[in-house]
This record gives structure tokens, C-alpha cells and sequence, in this order.
């Protein structure tokens, strides 16, 4: 058993296959960037503009967001959260392990602190699903590793 930190969380983890955490296993997957501000914007603005991209460059590929949270603390210039879901991986994984319900949608965050430069976009990388639900089913694989290669893909680009 292993603790994550994960921001506000503090998570005991074990895997399902009764294993020590693997130091090669990436839990969660995390970009940085930084938002340019135009004349009058505000850091606000410039994040509903990356979110507008976000949800048109994902909901083409058959991904939904059921629900978005925007947490309000004092202490970030914004902390959203966005519920994502992609039936095509979910379903096939689900045949096998039903259990997996508890990864979807999976929750994708995205924040700057105050007097920070810095936007922050995570998520718990999906790949993980794989040794945490001992997946072995071939079709469940691919689809879950095609789903971390295209929601990666899109914040890579967006965050170029």
C-alpha cells in the first residue's frame, strides 16, 4: 500500500494485483503551461477559452463531460474540475470488470495558485486501470491506452 497526495487528497492506494506501487507507474498525468493575458483579460477568461477548445477538440473524438465543478478558494485564481467519460474504453472494460464503474468518467483537474505563473492540468492517468483492475483482455488494453494516448495528445496541443 502506497499514499498519493493529490492536491487537496490524501489517498491510500493498493492495487488490486496485491503488489507494491511500481516506481515506474505514472499516476497521474500532468501538464504545466502558463496563460497569456490579452489586454483586459483576466486569467478567468483566458481558462473558459482553454475549456471551450478543451471540451470541442475532445467531444470529437467521443469523449463527454457529464459535470464540471469550478471550486471556489482563495487561495488559486481557479480550481475546475471536469467528470470525462469515454464509453468506447469504459464498456469493454466493464465486461470483464465490472468494478471498473469506479474509474468513469475519471476527474480531470485544472488550477493556478495565486501570484503563480503556472496553470496545472491533471488527471489520473488511465493506463493505471490496467495493473489496478488486472486487466488482461486484449480489445480492453487497447482502448485503454488509446484513451490516455488521445486525452494526452489534446492537452499537449493545447498547451503548446
Amino acid at each position: 500500500m502506497g499514499k498519493i497526495d493529490i492536491g487537496f487528497f490524501r489517498v491510500d492506494y493498493v492495487p488490486k494485483d496485491n503488489k507494491s506501487l511500481s516506481d515506474n507507474k505514472i499516476l497521474l498525468t500532468t501538464f504545466s503551461t502558463e496563460f497569456e493575458l490579452e489586454d483586459g483579460d483576466t486569467y478567468v477568461d483566458v481558462k473558459e477559452g482553454f475549456k471551450e477548445e478543451f471540451e470541442s477538440e475532445i467531444g470529437s473524438v467521443g469523449f463527454l463531460i457529464p459535470k464540471s465543478y469550478d471550486i471556489k478558494t482563495e487561495d488559486y485564481d481557479f480550481y475546475d474540475t471536469y467528470s470525462i467519460i469515454r464509453f468506447n474504453v469504459i464498456f469493454p472494460v466493464s465486461k470483464e470488470h465490472p468494478d471498473a464503474g469506479s474509474y468513469a468518467p475519471f476527474s480531470l483537474a485544472i488550477y493556478k495558485k495565486k501570484n503563480e505563473d503556472t496553470v496545472t492540468i491533471s488527471f489520473p492517468s488511465i493506463t493505471n486501470w490496467t495493473k489496478d483492475l488486472g486487466i488482461t483482455d486484449k480489445e480492453a488494453l487497447k482502448e485503454i491506452k488509446k484513451t490516455q494516448t488521445m486525452i494526452q495528445g489534446i492537452i499537449e496541443e493545447l498547451t503548446e
